[in-house]
């Protein structure tokens, strides 16, 4: 069990016999008891949620929040056919949705709680609005070893990570299936604009990735993965999640971000499972952490981008999210559309021509 998990359970209990629960006055009550379980990723992510929002949360409610790790449709699914979900908020990204809310696996928000004026309207007002919030956006993008290109000379677009000749080394991507932007990389390699790449041409972005399939030394499978390559020096050039090429950096790795090469999502999504035990504190939760102060902290700490778009100017200024105005003509912006209906077909064909 985690044990921020173990012991904010305990707090929970104690609270809850000790005294009826008075929410702070800035906030709306929900009239449940203080407690909401988030269901996130692990690592760098859990330590931020905390950092970022989760603790002024607590503060300022007192709600306590616990920590489920994970953040997949599947466990969302089994623990609502379960009738008994352990989680009260997760993450899905927009690929997820159409599945998600179609089979009743979601609950609409309670808006009544979450303070609009405090978000974007990008954050609420889309297809699945009603059911999610918009959070995190996240984003792949190309970084080179400067130790090898210290100068202006370096790699600086896809092209230059097909370019084996010019720029010469190992190389590293995303072997997992298929959300790694292997092919929208390589649709960019090809001299598709980024606004153009879809509907994706799969055979002609499978010929160019096995032109650069035999340079790729490693195809990892983790996140930890990419931070290990880029502190080790094992490659010279990545395509990476910026939040790994950002932890890298503090770790002292050499490696250098590419703004040009951004391929982001549309952003995944806060959502509160059906039947899950608390939802209007969880409700109350997305509303709180979707607002532009915390969004900009996970933004500059993961090199990412706040789906608030008024986190934009609270963020360092030496840094250019991926969905920053200026960068609208170099960024794919993956089409969960596209996706969606062949998800299936992908996972199989991406692994096939990985492992062959």
């Amino acid at each position: 069990m985690n044990p921020r998990f173990h012991t904010t359970a305990i707090a929970a209990v104690a609270i809850l016999a000790a005294a009826p629960f008075v929410q702070a006055a800035d906030l709306p009550n929900t009239g449940e008891e203080p407690v909401v379980v988030f269901g996130g990723w692990g690592g760098s992510v859990q330590k931020q949620m905390y950092e970022f929002c989760f603790d002024e949360f607590t503060s300022k409610t007192g709600i306590k929040v616990e920590y489920f790790n994970t953040a997949r449709l599947g466990k969302l699914k089994a623990q609502v056919e379960s009738g008994q979900p352990e989680m009260d908020t997760t993450w899905l990204n927009g690929i997820e949705m159409p599945a998600a809310t179609g089979g009743n696996y979601v609950q609409k928000l309670h808006y009544d709680v979450i303070d609009k004026s405090e978000l974007s309207p990008n954050q609420y007002d889309h297809a699945f609005g009603e059911y999610g919030i918009t959070f995190d956006i996240f984003t792949e993008a190309m970084a080179y070893n400067a130790n090898k290109w210290p100068g202006d000379d370096h790699p600086k677009s896809w092209a230059d990570f097909w370019d084996v000749k010019k720029f010469p080394g190992p190389r590293a991507m995303d072997g997992r299936p298929p959300l790694n932007g292997a092919f929208e990389a390589a649709s960019r390699a090809m001299g598709i604009a980024a606004k153009d790449v879809y509907p994706i041409d799969l055979d002609k972005a499978y010929a160019k990735l096995d032109e650069i399939k035999p340079h790729v030394a490693i195809w990892l499978k983790r996140g930890s993965e990419h931070v290990k390559a880029m502190v080790s020096e094992e490659v010279d050039l990545i395509l990476a999640f910026s939040g790994r090429i950002a932890e890298a950096a503090r770790k002292g790795a050499p490696f250098r971000m590419v703004p040009q090469t951004f391929i982001r999502t549309t952003g995944s999504l806060f959502v509160v499972p059906a039947k899950a035990k608390h939802p209007r504190n969880a409700s109350l939760l997305i509303g709180y952490c979707a607002r532009k102060e915390p969004m900009a902290k996970f933004a500059e700490a993961r090199a990412g981008a706040p789906s608030n778009m008024m986190a934009i100017d609270l963020m360092d200024k030496s840094m250019v999210p991926s969905n920053h105005p200026s960068l609208v003509d170099t960024t794919v912006v993956v089409d969960d559309q596209w996706y969606a209906p062949r998800l299936a077909d992908l996972n199989k064909q991406w692994t096939e021509w990985v492992t062959r």
